[in-house]
């Protein structure tokens, strides 16, 4: 087996080795992604997300991107896989928040893959940065 061979094998088998520990999350609503950033303890940052209805925040609690752990963003490195589903009725203005003073759906992104989902209109991103997926693409800029 020639040297090159051997490397394509071991990055082959590593990457089946990250995936391993990524688990399926399904998400039937808002309250139910804004709960699996919050409140799931076996939830990882690298684990997919499939969506399986509109996510309509019309009628929940959120003020912060997601991934936001005390005030110290850590960034979504998953595969969120929308379905043709829409996000709408967002609605997040952190203008002037001492505490917290970016807006986004996320609050970064590193190496995720964002598919097949629309954020509509009726959404609105307010904030020192913001963004409607995410204030930082992780890559290009630390803070």
């Amino acid at each position: 087996m020639s040297r090159q061979h051997l490397l394509v094998c071991l990055a082959a088998m590593l990457g089946c080795l990250l995936m391993a520990d990524a688990a399926l999350q399904i998400v039937y609503d808002a309250q139910d992604l804004i709960d699996l950033f919050t409140d799931t303890p076996s939830f990882q940052m690298t684990d997919e997300i499939e969506v399986d209805g509109d996510l309509d925040f019309a009628d929940t609690e959120f003020s912060t991107p997601l991934g936001l752990s005390v005030m110290e963003c850590v960034p979504y490195s998953g595969v969120f896989n929308g379905q043709g589903h829409v996000i709408k009725n967002i609605a997040m203005d952190n203008t002037g928040n001492s505490d917290y003073p970016h807006a986004g759906l996320f609050c970064g992104l590193k190496g995720a893959t964002i598919k097949d989902v629309t954020i509509n209109t009726l959404c609105s991103f307010k904030g020192d940065s913001a963004g409607a997926l995410s204030i930082l693409y992780w890559d290009l800029f630390l803070w």
